[in-house]
């Protein structure tokens, strides 16, 4: 196995992340809820700051290239966009896991949202547009960063 690249997984974060961001802004064009990410995480610490949401989007995005690319991927077999797209479906459910019932106690305003998901105000439709906005980006990241972690062999088998 090589080592993992830190600067194609940077390039393959940020890649994502744009195809992430313009999906959840496609998505009303597909008759999916809008969702501005950056907006609800600006204001998820009561801060309702728009560019510190938009710098944790980055980060977040940024740093689940990293997840994937020193951790993840050398475990998952198949293809780098279908190890990619596996690895979408993880901070989906993080968020709607973990991340969802913490919000109240982030964030007083969230506190009449029902617990359990972090789109619940927005539907079913935020919920499966956000997962598909999840999948985009794992599918992106997978493919961009490729069989990276995998060495070729350039010596021919011997008989």
């Amino acid at each position: 196995m090589r080592k993992p690249d830190f600067g194609r997984a940077m390039l393959a974060g940020l890649v994502a992340w744009v195809v992430f961001t313009v999906v959840l802004y496609m998505a009303p064009l597909m008759g999916l809820p809008a969702m501005n990410v950056p907006a609800m995480l600006g204001g998820m610490f009561g801060m309702n700051s728009i560019a510190l949401g938009w710098i944790m989007h980055l980060m977040i995005g940024l740093i689940l290239a990293l997840v994937y690319v020193y951790w993840l991927a050398r475990f998952l077999p198949g293809q780098g966009w279908l190890r990619g797209l596996l690895f979408g479906l993880v901070p989906w459910i993080v968020m709607m896991v973990m991340v969802a019932p913490m919000l109240p106690m982030l964030n007083p305003s969230m506190a009449k949202m029902p617990p359990g998901f972090f789109f619940a105000n927005l539907g079913a439709g935020a919920i499966m547009g956000s997962l598909v906005a999840h999948l985009i980006f794992g599918a992106v990241l997978g493919a961009i960063y490729g069989g990276v972690t995998v060495e070729t062999s350039t010596h021919s088998a011997r008989a």
